[in-house]
């Protein structure tokens, strides 16, 4: 077994720290990075036992309590406020939000479902006229249990396993729809037999109560498997409205997309992947020749014990075993994996975070990532810009070793 060990910083010297995103993505125009920002009044008032938290250009917490704080680069009203601020250094909550239980982000759209079933939205889809600044609630849609965020599009799976979307059609994302839903509509062509939602860059996936997974949009990159029939040589986006089941899956209970490869978990602890796996991110050999860096049939990733979460990043992949520890395998850029050297190269198999144990959540933004401990400390590594020296860790590089990012 490998470890990648990871620099702890006391509670004394991150205290009065708070992390916050804006890494530089590689597709389009997509940007974040990991920041340290300095304390404030109104962050210091937050709860340091977070369930959950999500980034992208910005970074969205949700808190014990229900409510959600944001910090990080104003995009497109992502952040959820309409303040003319570019960059806000300290996390404050969005005010809207109260008993919230799921948040979801990606490029410069957010969201968040309530614990009644109500699905809030803010920031910006491609084809719409203007941001919305602040969450407006899509008060025609109830019974939500489960939400994903992908590019230029929204999934919400209802309590009777129906599964709605709003967004652009450019994909096929909107199965049959017309070419752009400003609101939900629902995906007759999917069932009403879905347990969770997944989103992959332009690809949506259901898992069923079957343990089968099933997915739509784009196929570019054999996100959508062998039935798909993708080739290198397509290199356009190749729209698939109806959905199609991924063969080789059995007994599936969580799938997760990055951008271009995908993870399942099945019941057993096990994790298939399946995409591309041009920097490892499948955790398996990569293969050399050309167009050869794609599976289009999931493959068991080797070297792991049994797994209860897992996660997708840009490029990386992480999961979290039974007994609380990480692993990430893939492209290390940034230092990602928690190997603290941004230049160490990826890893083409699975390796155990040293030093973090007893965790309960994880998350994979693009070129960082984050960590939940039991008691609510979070451990975050990755991309981080010091150019204009707006965090107090030491030395100044352009990414940080995982660290302690507040202490409770």
């Amino acid at each position: 077994m490998s470890l990648i060990f990871p620099t702890r910083v006391s509670s004394h010297f991150i205290g009065p720290l708070l992390p916050f995103l804006t890494i530089g993505f590689l597709y389009v125009a997509l940007s974040s990075q990991l920041l340290l920002a300095q304390n404030s009044d109104s962050a210091s008032n937050l709860h340091s036992e977070i369930p959950y938290i999500v980034s992208t250009s910005h970074v969205l917490w949700l808190q014990a309590d229900g409510t959600v704080a944001a910090s990080g680069e104003e995009n497109d009203g992502a952040r959820g406020d309409s303040r003319e601020i570019e960059i806000r250094f300290n996390f404050e909550p969005i005010t809207q939000l109260q008993e919230i239980q799921q948040i979801a982000t990606f490029e410069s759209y957010s969201a968040a479902l309530s614990q009644t079933g109500k699905v809030w939205s803010w920031g910006s889809f491609s084809f719409q006229p203007e941001p919305k600044q602040q969450p407006h609630l899509h008060s025609a849609l109830r019974d939500v249990i489960q939400i994903a965020v992908g590019s230029g599009f929204l999934l919400a799976l209802t309590r009777d396993g129906s599964v709605y979307v709003s967004g652009n059609e450019t994909y096929g994302i909107l199965g049959e729809a017309p070419s752009s839903a400003m609101d939900f509509i629902k995906i007759q062509s999917l069932g009403q037999d879905n347990v969770s939602i997944a989103t992959a860059l332009n690809t949506g996936f259901v898992v069923k109560k079957d343990g089968s997974v099933w997915g739509w949009g784009s196929k570019f990159g054999a996100l959508l498997g062998r039935t798909s029939r993708w080739s290198f040589l397509d290199r356009d986006m190749d729209p698939t409205p109806k959905p199609i089941r991924i063969e080789g899956l059995r007994d599936i209970v969580q799938v997760e997309g990055g951008h271009y490869h995908v993870l399942a978990l099945n019941k057993a602890g096990e994790v298939f992947a399946w995409g591309n796996n041009e920097d490892g991110e499948l955790g398996f050999p990569k293969r050399m020749g050309i167009g050869e860096t794609y599976y289009q049939y999931p493959a068991k990733c080797q070297g792991l014990p049994k797994i209860a979460k897992v996660q997708a990043g840009y490029s990386y992949s992480m999961a979290l075993d039974e007994a609380g520890n990480v692993w990430t395998w893939g492209s290390n850029t940034y230092g990602c994996l928690g190997i603290p050297n941004e230049f160490e190269e990826g890893r083409l198999e699975p390796k155990m975070v040293s030093g973090i144990q007893n965790i309960k959540s994880i998350h994979a933004g693009d070129y960082q990532a984050f960590a939940v401990h039991q008691d609510g400390q979070i451990w975050g590594w990755g991309a981080n810009t010091p150019a204009g020296n707006y965090f107090n860790y030491e030395p100044k590089t352009e990414f940080i070793p995982p660290t302690l990012l507040k202490a409770k």
